[in-house]
């Protein structure tokens, strides 16, 4: 296990670091795991709306689409940066398939619509023919 935290987040500094790790873990068997909330304190409908965005960047498998997106206010990740790099760590070491496996915020699990807090979890494949 090692743990990295990013203060700087730009594209720039997404693509180093992932660099980095698919040079670091080529050929062997490792399993990346970034984590952010989404959206922070809008009302239920504001906040699935601009989660949308962002989770139909993952599904697409659209790291600078997400990293535009991000930059410019259109969707929400305080961890927008570790998302990105582990989508481009992951096209690196040979991934081609992206899934969102499930998206709530805390609407959905505490009740309170009012202002809410997005989650997603997302997956990133190998094709069959790598």
């Amino acid at each position: 296990l090692v743990p990295l935290v990013m203060g700087d987040q730009d594209f720039a500094t997404c693509r180093r670091l992932a660099d980095a790790l698919a040079e670091t873990l080529a050929g062997k068997r490792a399993l990346i795991v970034a984590s952010s909330d989404l959206s922070h304190f809008h009302s239920y409908d504001e906040a699935v709306d601009i989660d949308r965005r962002l989770l139909e960047r993952v599904a697409a498998f659209d790291p600078e689409g997400l990293a535009r997106d991000l930059a410019e206010g259109r969707c929400e990740a305080c961890g927008g940066g570790p998302m990105i790099t582990a989508m481009l760590a992951a096209r690196k070491l040979g991934a081609g398939r992206a899934e969102v496996l499930r998206y709530a915020n805390s609407g959905d699990t505490a009740g309170d619509r009012k202002r809410v807090v997005g989650y997603m979890a997302a997956a990133f494949f190998r094709t069959e023919d790598k």
